[in-house]
């Protein structure tokens, strides 16, 4: 489905996606345009440079990924630009809020620290909890 998907993308911008992964993704768009620096002590704001491991991030940086390159694709067959401010309003800067958030993902890591993920229900180990 996912192929499904990414080839009919694809065709619709001439074969010429934004990002070619959602790593690549990740690194040239969220990083470049979630302007949002970690200054705070408290931890409202989170970021772990090591998303990768974990799921639930990965799984919403592939849906903003997919959403993103649909949108873009509609912008440039309209073109206009609804699609895109669309996307942002409705899926990028609302997950964004989401995932770097203090009850995200991200909650127990810093960009330096990956305190790991945590399954549904997995009661942690005092020593894997990250301390501020």
């Amino acid at each position: 489905m996912m192929d499904d998907f990414l080839a009919d993308t694809e065709q619709d911008q001439g074969g010429s996606l934004y990002a070619q992964s959602v790593g690549e993704f990740v690194e040239t768009f969220i990083r470049v345009h979630y302007e949002t620096p970690i200054l705070d002590t408290e931890g409202s704001i989170r970021w772990c440079n090591n998303w990768e491991g974990h799921p639930q991030a990965v799984l919403i940086f592939e849906g903003l990924w997919r959403s993103y390159e649909e949108a873009r694709a509609a912008d440039m067959v309209n073109a206009g630009g609804q699609s895109t401010m669309n996307y942002l309003v409705g899926h990028f800067y609302p997950m964004m809020d989401r995932i770097s958030g203090s009850y995200g993902p991200f909650k127990r890591c810093t960009p330096s620290n990956c305190a790991g993920a945590v399954k549904l229900g997995e009661v942690l180990d005092p020593e894997r909890l990250v301390r501020y």
